[in-house]
């Protein structure tokens, strides 16, 4: 039985203010059975962030992220940035250069967290957000 999140059962991450830079953590195990995590974070309105960058720490084995975005008027959730793989052990900065522009309405975006091998991989990644 597959323990995979879906974007319906994302967990949620916080609030995205746009007022200054706010740091996200997100934290847990990919195994055999859960291979896929899904994070929601809320984007208020008038909200914008130029860069965001990723510290990590991976064991195990690396993984791949990527950012999704779904708003009013947009049909569905689709992607906002490429996948971007992350090597075990990693600890630096990746800036993968995903920008969102200014808002009228909140909008929701995704963090989708799978990896690529049969090993457990345990992950602490912090995403720092700047306006």
């Amino acid at each position: 039985m597959s323990l995979d999140n879906t974007f319906a059962t994302a967990r949620n991450a916080g609030v995205y203010t746009g007022r200054s830079a706010q740091t996200f953590t997100f934290r847990g195990d990919l195994t055999r059975s859960d291979r896929i995590d899904i994070f929601k974070l809320t984007f208020k309105a008038g909200s914008s962030s130029s860069s965001n960058i990723t510290r990590g720490n991976i064991k195990g084995g690396g993984l791949t992220y990527r950012i999704y975005g779904e708003a009013p008027g947009l049909s569905g959730i689709v992607p906002a940035s490429s996948p971007i793989r992350v090597s075990a052990g990693t600890t630096r900065p990746v800036r993968d250069n995903t920008r969102i522009s200014r808002t009228a309405s909140d909008i929701v975006i995704y963090l989708k967290l799978f990896k690529p091998t049969s090993r457990k991989v345990n992950y602490n990644i912090r995403l720092t957000f700047r306006p």
